[in-house]
Order: C-alpha cells, then structure tokens, then sequence
C-alpha cells in the first residue's frame, strides 16, 4: 500500500466501536525499513495533535481505516521518547536516490509498505533523467536497497539511468497514429471550409 494514501484515513477502535482520529503521517525506523508508528490528528482537530499509535498496536490497515484493539493505546508522542526525531513521510520523500557507482538515479516520490508488518516493500523514485520525469516512476523493491540513511538511498548500479533510454515500440506506433489522424482532420478540414 502506497504510504501517502494512509493520510487521512479514520483510525478505528475495535473494543470501543468509535472513530479516535485519523493518520497524519507515518514515522520510520530506516535501520529496519519499517514504519513504526502512525501520527494521528484528534477528531474535530484540524492539525497534529501529538498523539501517535505505534505499529504494534495496529491490528489491521484497510483502504478506509486502521484499526486498534482499544482506544487506549493512542500514545501522546512527547512521552515516546524511541518515537521522537524519526523521520516521516516528508523526510523520507526528501531523499535522493544514488546508484553504488554515484550515479544519481532520482528521488523518492513514495513508498509501499506490506500493510500487517509495516515493512518497506518498495521505493518509487522520480526519475533522474528529463525523459523518465515524463514516464512513470521508477520501482525499486526493498531487497535491491543497499542503505537508507538520512540524506540518500544507495542502490546497485542496476537501477541507475543508462545513456539514451530505448524507444518503446509502442509510443513509436501511438506517435504515427495520432501523426496520421490530426493530418485526417487537417486534410478533413480543409475540405470542409466555405470559400467565398
């Protein structure tokens, strides 16, 4: 599950059957490549109120809520001192990506976690070169992740841009398609005018 479509979900007790706020961001051990604990907003709340669950205490996560066992496992953050000055969602998605042979391959846009152990299964990265910009963002599974510390990611050289990127048949295909069409309309067109 794609970390940043947690954010404003409800976060559910189970024992209480009542809504106890929602995510605001996730927290990470970057040693373990795990999420840790989920920063909550309160209900009725518009920002952080410095309440946290820790990942423990999630007994599911759903595409519409996390559950808890009990509402009294939502922590205040200032009396979890393991909690404090880990990085979050911003953090990590303000890192680059370098390849072993410091080659800058980009920078992460998100990342998807297994949603029952909160461990990091992939990294999308931002592409590096103005062509991958265009395409969609670069997969990169957890167990390619040389390191993860608190300015870069390392990866093997695999994942590094090389050179000229190949040209999908397929866009060279789309690209004389929609060429000949707009030249049908062009020529469509010109037939169709009213000369005076």
């Amino acid at each position: 599950m794609d970390i940043k479509s947690l954010k404003g979900i409800a976060v559910v007790s189970i024992e209480q059957g009542e809504k106890v706020g929602v995510v605001d961001n996730a927290l990470f051990d970057l040693e373990k490549r795990n999420v840790i604990a989920f920063k909550l907003i309160k209900p009725g709340f518009r920002r952080a109120g410095g309440i946290v669950i820790t990942m423990d205490d999630v007994e599911s996560i759903g595409k519409d809520a996390v559950m808890i066992r009990d509402k009294e496992m939502i922590r205040e953050l200032k009396h979890e001192r393991e909690l404090q000055d880990r990085p979050d969602i911003g953090a990590f998605t303000a890192l680059r990506v370098v390849s072993q042979d410091g080659t800058y391959v980009g920078n992460v846009a998100t990342v998807q976690i297994d949603t029952k152990s909160g461990r990091i299964t992939e990294l999308e990265i931002t592409g590096g070169s103005i062509i991958d910009r265009i395409r969609r963002n670069k997969v990169i599974p957890a167990q390619d992740i040389i390191s993860i510390g608190s300015d870069v990611v390392i990866v093997p050289d695999q994942h590094a841009p090389k050179g000229e990127p190949e040209k999908d048949k397929n866009e060279d295909e789309e690209l004389k398609q929609i060429t000949e069409k707009a030249q049908e309309q062009e020529k469509k067109g010109d037939d169709d005018r009213i000369v005076n």
